[in-house]
């Protein structure tokens, strides 16, 4: 079959090329439609379910709230894995899902669920947004000469519902700032003075803060809508709530308490740089969705938001954008392939000193290279630096180069002979070696797609792309190569070997013949080099995922359990300074505790540091991230901290704390722990 493609390929070769041009156009447009990601996503389908119980301690909410839970999904279809944390007023559960759940399907099995949870009064539960642990591509503060609660209102009001309209986007995370809150003070001499309960005050505020609908009313030749404002827009409106009546007066919620404007309480803050508390905002990516495509109209929005809609004095300020590390790879995968490929070239031309040689193989590389990216389209499969780090030119052309070598053998013996029958002969003539060569490559590849879970969404992308890449080797070693050695092979062709290459036979053949006569020295020795490098090799350390360098580091440090959220504040604020002082860093962001939506479980005790560093070649001389950990070294008693890279807490790494946290890490060193 092989030799039948190549003899068709001579014969209608300009309706092969044709149709090869079609294929890398079509190829083309497949890897500008193709989600790129850096690293692959590990994570089995999952849902995070969030319960709130205000002012419950931890053993409250795990007895109350967590428990029932989960006995509510207990037995859900495909579940896997479930686990729970409770924390004061909050319980986090997590739900797996057995691999191949679709994400319409488990949230539709949760909510039903959800649905029949007995949940005491004032406890809520709600399901987490439709985004994964690497699902953290945008983060930014908002920067201007304005209050802490003005800047949480324009994000919680404005920014915040512009950008989860962007397609693709699951959720908004806010952290930072002040809440606005009307806050009612009861005073419980005033509340006895006028025999009143708390419970009525209470009903009385939850009647107040409403508007009325009253139809409409027709006055002459027109009607009108006719509806009761009750809304509340300040303290004062509030006050003036009826409780209850007593002998014709009313009794109001002022006449029993003080009203003031204040903020919710919080179990957390963000600072920034200098600045001590900041207003942040995490953008989640929904599963599924390509990131370049889903981060371009982000930054479209933003650009809005910052020219048009926001005021004058206010600004987004990026802190992360995955589009720098997305670059980046691509740049570094891009740099690779091209050294890599044009490496090839270079011994092929160094071993068939002929250019037109060199340029027919030099079509097979991105012709492979543009059907696995049609594969992968077809599959619904993302590309990353694994799978696409993992493809090697050298076998990709392989096949083609044994076809134009035996190619350029027939013509040096048969110089006079016609052209195209020469190039079908010799074709033929190694056609079943070639495609037997990269069938076994291809099959080698069948157990890593029978891996599951964790390790086949690491590597079953790399072994379909690798797949895809060898079929696209296949063809155009069948089909295209012959079409263009018909092209391209015309007039005079030099095909005898270069003398070094004549002398090199020489001096491998008489080594061989020696070789022979002394195997069984050879074999022994050539075992002893196998069992001495196998045992080295059991040295070699291994890791899960690479690092991947994002150019930052990520921190810890946790304090104990009872400090406050302030005292936490002043040694954040002091530790951010000792890491701004460093010449390499050039901004840090921490968080501690949880933001108010209860997307995590960290106490005020827990605080998280992203740091980003400037371009290493912008360092001091010999300067490496290792060596700048040491450097903010100082005494925090109380407190313990550790660094982490990106292979453990990376934005990009399949490990998190919690949907709104996200990390930065870059070094090339290995994880190190302190004591401060």
């Amino acid at each position: 079959m092989f030799a039948a493609l190549s003899c068709f390929a001579v014969r209608r070769w300009p309706l092969v090329l044709a149709g090869a041009m079609m294929l890398a156009l079509y190829g083309w447009t497949a890897l500008r439609e193709l989600p790129i990601e850096a690293f692959p996503d590990v994570t089995d389908p999952m849902v995070e379910v969030v319960g709130i119980y205000p002012g419950q301690a931890a053993e409250e909410v795990e007895r109350r709230v967590t428990l029932e839970l989960e006995r509510a999904f207990a037995g859900t279809p495909h579940l896997i894995d479930l686990r729970s944390v409770s924390v004061f007023g909050l319980s986090l559960v997590t739900l797996t899902f057995a691999e191949g759940t679709s994400d319409f399907e488990l949230r539709t099995l949760v909510a039903d669920r959800l649905r029949g949870a007995e949940l005491p009064a004032g406890a809520e539960a709600e399901m987490g947004p439709q985004a994964t642990p690497v699902g953290q591509i945008y983060r930014y503060t908002l920067r201007g000469d304005r209050s802490l609660r003005e800047l949480r209102a324009l994000q919680d009001f404005v920014v915040e519902r512009r950008l989860r309209a962007v397609p693709g986007v699951a959720d908004v995370v806010t952290f930072g700032g002040f809440e606005r809150q009307f806050q009612v003070r009861i005073d419980p001499a005033r509340l006895a003075a006028a025999d009143v309960s708390v419970a009525e005050v209470h009903d009385a505020l939850a009647r107040s803060n409403a508007n009325a609908g009253g139809g409409y009313v027709g006055i002459g030749a027109q009607e009108f809508v006719v509806r009761g404002l009750g809304a509340i827009d300040s303290p004062t409106e509030l006050g003036l709530a009826v409780v209850r009546e007593q002998g014709g007066v009313p009794v109001r919620v002022q006449d029993v308490a003080t009203l003031v404007e204040g903020s919710t309480p919080r179990r957390g803050s963000v600072g920034r740089g200098a600045v001590d508390e900041v207003v942040e905002g995490i953008v989640l990516l929904r599963r599924g969705e390509n990131p370049s495509v889903v981060l371009g109209a982000l930054h479209a929005r933003v650009d809005e938001l910052n020219s048009e809609v926001l005021p004058q004095d206010v600004r987004i300020d990026t802190f992360y954008d995955r589009t720098n590390l997305v670059e980046a790879t691509l740049g570094t995968v891009g740099k690779n392939l091209l050294e890599g490929a044009l490496l090839v070239l270079a011994v092929v031309y160094l071993f068939l000193r002929t250019w037109r040689g060199v340029l027919i193989i030099a079509v097979v590389v991105p012709l492979s290279m543009l059907t696995a990216f049609i594969g992968l389209r077809w599959m619904g499969l993302p590309a990353n630096l694994i799978s696409l780090g993992a493809i090697d030119f050298g076998i990709l052309v392989d096949g083609a180069i044994v076809l134009l070598e035996a190619t350029l053998h027939a013509i040096h013996h048969q110089p006079k002979g016609e052209r195209a029958a020469v190039i079908e002969a010799a074709a033929g003539g190694v056609a079943r070696a070639v495609a037997l060569a990269l069938l076994i490559i291809i099959a080698a590849l069948i157990p890593i797609f029978t891996l599951e879970r964790v390790e086949g969404r690491i590597f079953a992308p790399m072994a379909y792309t690798y797949g895809f890449a060898l079929l696209g080797a296949l063809l155009s070693a069948a089909l295209v190569v012959p079409a263009l050695e018909r092209a391209l092979l015309r007039g005079r062709v030099d095909g005898a070997p270069p003398r070094w290459i004549s002398a090199l036979a020489r001096v491998y053949g008489a080594g061989l013949g020696r070789l022979l006569r002394l195997r069984r020295a050879a074999l022994a020795l050539l075992l002893g080099l196998t069992v001495g490098l196998g045992l080295y090799a059991r040295g070699i350390g291994s890791e899960f995922l690479p690092e991947l360098n994002e150019g930052g580091f990520y921190v810890t440090a946790v304090f104990p359990s009872t400090i406050a959220l302030d005292e936490t504040r002043r040694h954040v604020t002091e530790m951010r300074a000792a890491m701004l002082g460093l010449p390499e860093v050039t901004d840090v962001l921490t968080h501690i505790g949880r933001p108010e939506d209860a997307t995590q479980a960290e106490g005020p005790n827990n605080a998280e540091f992203f740091v980003n560093l400037a371009p290493e070649s912008q360092w001091r001389r010999g300067r490496r991230a290792a060596a700048s950990r040491p450097s903010c070294a100082r005494t925090w008693p109380t407190c313990r901290g550790s660094s982490s890279t990106s292979r453990s807490r990376s934005p990009t790494a399949c490990s998190r704390r919690s949907r709104a946290s996200s990390v930065r890490s870059c070094s090339r060193s290995a994880a190190r722990t302190w004591r401060r």
